[in-house]
């Protein structure tokens, strides 16, 4: 098989970029390679970095071109690595890389980070692309996103098991340095985060749990299974067992039909019967800061606690 052919399919695997380190292993000269450049077979995007033209462009070829302009250290990162890892917080607009020192001519839509401090144990690889960890992503996002918006990057992370509590504990140790953008931010939602063992179960129960918070009232139990004596009626998003209380979001998604809307009146009779009060959340109860959903929560809370809301446990 000849060099090219070579290189071609290990182009085809790589969103059909390659770079001069993978032309020389398969012995294509750098005359070979002008040659393919004026025939319109290649198409040059960086210095040392090239992409098949029969290969439509895509953002993922553009950041997968970039890190190997970078270096053998280099990575995507920041809101690009968010995006490649599905995480709230992405951005696949532009392309945001880290590596320890870039020579090159900048290009429009893409960001260097500059950073010799990160390892190999910080990095993945996404889509054949290499990529900062989801914990160093969390730590980058931490420097642009806002409390709430961090933390529902960290619940679907979490709940997606792409990092564990125990990972940003790790990487939070390590680099412990003082004025580091976001360390702060990030330690106070892992630490407030240690003493919770379940993750939401989608971002629109993360975002229901921050506008209970936001209303001061108190941390509802997530993921809580319901039970009529011995036997599980169910399992609900949120609950206040104390108050005999259960939360749900209702999602369009999963809620509708007749089949799933005749088994959800059943479950909310059976939580009755049982002494429970359900209380379902929809995507308009959340709109504006929820506060008619807030207010009829607190209120039975105040029915259900002989006005002792204070007393329940609230959020540290």
């Amino acid at each position: 098989m000849s060099g090219m052919r070579l290189l071609i399919d290990h182009a085809s695997t790589n969103h059909g970029i390659f770079d001069l380190a993978a032309a020389r292993a398969v012995e294509v000269g750098k005359d070979r390679l002008v040659l393919a450049i004026e025939r319109g077979e290649i198409v040059r995007l960086h210095r040392g970095v090239y992409r098949f033209a029969a290969v439509p462009p895509t953002w993922e070829s553009e950041v997968l071109a970039a890190c190997l302009a970078g270096g053998g250290r280099a990575f995507a990162s920041h809101k690009t690595a968010a995006a490649l890892h599905d995480l709230p917080g992405g951005r696949r607009k532009d392309v945001e890389i880290t590596c320890p020192r870039w020579r090159r001519k900048q290009h429009d839509g893409l960001v260097v980070h500059e950073s010799k401090c990160w390892t190999s144990r910080d990095q993945t690889v996404v889509d054949g692309i290499p990529v900062a960890s989801a914990a160093l992503t969390l730590l980058h996002l931490a420097q642009s996103l806002s409390w709430n918006g961090l933390e529902r990057a960290l619940e679907n992370a979490l709940r997606r098991e792409l990092t564990t509590l125990d990972d940003l504990d790790d990487l939070l140790r390590r680099y412990a340095r003082r004025g580091r953008p976001g360390i702060r931010k990030l330690r106070l939602l892992v630490r407030a985060r240690m003493n919770v063992t379940t993750p939401t179960d989608s971002e629109r129960e993360t975002l229901l749990l921050q506008v209970i918070r936001r209303r001061g009232l108190p941390e509802p139990v997530r993921q809580f299974k319901v039970f009529d004596g011995g036997r599980e009626i169910g399992r609900v998003d949120l609950a206040y067992p104390d108050a005999h209380i259960t939360i749900e979001y209702d999602s369009d998604s999963f809620h509708t039909g007749r089949v799933a809307t005749a088994k959800d009146s059943r479950r909310r009779h059976e939580m009755i019967a049982a002494g429970w009060l359900p209380i379902t959340a929809v995507n308009q109860d959340l709109l504006g800061g929820g506060d008619y959903f807030c207010r009829a929560l607190e209120s039975a809370l105040r029915d259900r606690t002989s006005g002792a809301v204070p007393a329940l446990v609230r959020r540290t």
